[in-house]
């Protein structure tokens, strides 16, 4: 007689107990056992990755060998465009600032201090961009899955950039964009260029590996010379030190372009941006190069107290304790679950974001702010003009 197999589901003790946000896991454990080795707490876990290994032995080897996140991180430390913490400004020394005060007076402080940026209206959308609209927005038929409004965000950050670009030869302009993820703003604002006859230069970078779905189509652009160049950095902005690029010291024209930098990342890609047009500009033969900087600011309640804005800026009126009960309260008004007190959070961004313009028209730049759309409510950005006439700081390396 065959053996009859039980084929019933198991039940849940024999599953991981492990619950994050509501959801099941459902890998099974071992007999005795509450959790699977993913989840089991008294399993050390490697600190890049976040995988649970056996024991110290197991973890040492995955570490040292096996680590998909320590591998990358290797790779990009032997890029010549790789410097560890070159963004990152030195630690900020403490002030005498009490830090009792209730929070509409440390807002009104501000408000007194902080001068009130110049504030430009966004152009006209590029005809270029009205040509291959109907194939890069959410068709069927398209090779490029996008939603409307992204495509109306990423169309307003390239007028914004290149509404004022003609081409020059025999210099080559470049798009570099920050925060890149999938690389769909370079890959718009590299049409823009090769549409004008100007075929330019593209760097894309970000912190993660995956959802690269514009590269398969810039290579491809790169082997037909559409474009110049292609190149992918993956790695923290901290790290990223633009000034090692080899192509931009050729490049008479300059394009960088941040979509939704979070937090710090937008301090990081502003102060990065400005080391590299302080390089081309001392190493400029005949014309210096035009350098457009255009980012759209996002999550300013991640931001921290280490960086340039809050160093130089924001330091002398506050503290970084109020520093951090100010940083929450730009997240209200942004979606429904926040949507109380909606002036007190776009109060809070504009503080922010003035405060980098300050930085910024302090450090060779003209800088402004931009409403750049209206489908979304971040929809602030900061555009600026590389101008060394108005450099003050002479202590920025």
């Amino acid at each position: 007689m065959a053996d009859v197999v039980d084929e019933s589901p198991q039940s849940p003790q024999q599953r991981c107990q492990f619950r994050p946000g509501g959801k099941i896991c459902p890998l099974p454990v071992r007999q005795g056992a509450s959790f699977c080795g993913a989840h089991d707490a008294a399993r050390p876990e490697c600190p890049a990755c976040g995988t649970r290994l056996r024991d110290a032995a197991a973890l040492k080897k995955h570490v040292t060998a096996r680590c998909p996140v320590t591998r990358r991180r290797r790779v990009a430390q032997q890029a010549n465009w790789y410097s560890a913490s070159t963004n990152l400004p030195p630690p900020s020394t403490a002030n005498n600032i009490p830090v009792a005060r209730a929070l509409p007076l440390v807002l009104h402080t501000l408000q007194t201090a902080l001068p009130a940026p110049r504030k430009m209206r966004a152009p006209a959308a590029l005809p270029e961009l009205r040509l291959i609209s109907d194939a890069w927005s959410d068709q069927r038929d398209s090779s490029v899955k996008m939603q409307p409004k992204h495509f109306t965000q990423i169309a307003s950050l390239c007028a914004l950039a290149l509404s004022s670009h003609t081409p020059s030869q025999p210099h080559q302009p470049a798009v570099i964009e920050l925060g890149a993820g999938r690389a769909y703003t370079a890959m718009f604002a590299a049409n823009v260029l090769s549409l004008r006859d100007d075929p330019p230069h593209v760097l894309v970078t970000d912190r993660h590996t995956t959802r690269w779905k514009a590269d398969r189509t810039l290579r491809a652009w790169q082997s037909t010379g559409k474009i110049a160049s292609f190149t992918r950095c993956t790695t923290d902005l901290a790290d990223l030190d633009m000034r090692r690029l080899p192509f931009l010291q050729t490049c008479n024209r300059v394009y960088i372009l941040g979509k939704h930098l979070c937090g710090d990342a937008s301090d990081l890609a502003i102060y990065g941006a400005t080391r590299l047009a302080r390089h081309l500009h001392q190493h400029a033969n005949d014309t210096p190069a035009v350098i457009t900087l255009v980012l759209a600011c996002c999550c300013r309640a991640l931001c921290t107290d280490r960086t340039y804005t809050f160093d130089q800026c924001l330091k002398p009126h506050i503290s970084p304790s109020e520093f951090a009960a100010i940083t929450p309260c730009c997240a209200l008004g942004l979606d429904e679950k926040r949507r109380n007190k909606p002036h007190l959070g776009n109060q809070c961004r504009l503080l922010i974001d003035s405060a980098r313009v300050q930085w910024m028209n302090a450090n060779g730049w003209q800088a402004a702010l931009c409403t750049y759309t209206k489908v979304s409510p971040e929809n602030t950005c900061i555009v600026a003009t590389w101008n060394p006439n108005k450099l003050t700081n002479a202590n920025l390396s």
